[in-house]
């Protein structure tokens, strides 16, 4: 009896002990996509299962509303119960994550930066609940709990053309926002995401990038000071970086340029006589190249 007691033991802790490398559960394959707008980046991490199962079963008009369940569902593991029901995971296997490198708005609802698990609540008919939860990585929704919920978004499902696999996809991709979708079978869910104040990100980003190596360069200080008069940001910084293209100990030049920049930047500031007398100076400036 012992003997037994003292294999069994040691079986199941060699069990625990094991961390081979496998096929994916399902065989849904681990995919993970990044889309950029500007500097701001948004990353989804997923496990994409098929509409044919691994046995090639078709599943088609079998998915909604029963291979994913409608609203919340007992799923008996883990923290799941009828006290305690569960979302889907929004994709298969370990918590699909979403991870936004900056503070967005999702579907007119700001969302901080960070990682957040995914998981949907879906309908029948109407909207569905979006919910990023600070738990991004438990397996599943074995695990959900509501209090770590800190985002509860309503999307629109549409219907969509025939995906065999579950994939996330962006679209209508622009600078500063664009359009993420879940799409599997012959449905889709959009969610648009957008960056608030995107130029302003990239002042903040230029600032930062003047105290390193592009500091050490005239022509780096004037850019970012035409940077701001072109979107009309950041003016009274803009004129001390104009001034330090010009003027700043080292790295100053005067030059069509750095005149150029700081006449565009008094442009900017509507300070017409100043900003014409600069662009003069530019002009007549020897290193200024005349273009037929």
């Amino acid at each position: 009896m012992r003997w037994s007691i003292f294999m069994g033991y040691f079986f199941v802790a060699n069990l625990c002990l094991a961390q081979l490398t496998l096929p994916p559960s399902g065989n849904n394959q681990h995919t993970e996509i990044t889309q950029h707008m500007g500097i701001v980046s948004v990353t989804v991490n997923y496990n994409s299962p098929n509409v044919h199962d691994d046995k090639g079963e078709d599943r088609r008009g079998k998915i909604w509303g029963k291979l994913v369940p409608y609203g919340y569902n007992n799923l008996y593991f883990g923290m799941s119960s009828e006290d305690n029901p569960s979302p889907w995971r929004a994709g298969a296997n370990e918590n699909t994550t979403i991870e936004f490198s900056h503070d967005v708005v999702i579907e007119g609802r700001k969302v901080d930066a960070g990682k957040y698990g995914v998981f949907m609540v879906p309908e029948k008919e109407g909207e569905w609940q979006l919910l990023l939860s600070n738990n991004s990585t438990s397996w599943g929704s074995y695990f959900f709990n509501n209090e770590d919920v800190v985002y509860t978004i309503n999307v629109l499902p549409e219907s969509s053309e025939y995906n065999e696999y579950l994939t996330y996809n962006f679209y209508n991709r622009e600078l500063d926002n664009c359009l993420l979708k879940l799409e599997w079978e012959d449905l889709a869910v959009p969610m648009k995401i957008e960056v608030e104040n995107i130029h302003q990100l990239y002042v903040d980003n230029i600032r930062n990038e003047l105290k390193n190596y592009a500091g050490f360069k005239y022509d780096a200080w004037a850019e970012a000071a035409m940077f701001c008069a072109e979107h009309k940001l950041n003016l009274e910084e803009a004129l001390d970086w104009a001034n330090h293209s010009i003027e700043g100990k080292w790295v100053g030049q005067k030059n069509y340029i750095t005149l150029l920049a700081k006449s565009k930047v008094l442009m900017a500031m509507e300070k017409d006589e100043e900003a014409s007398a600069t662009l003069k100076e530019a002009v007549f400036h020897p290193t200024a190249v005349i273009f037929d």
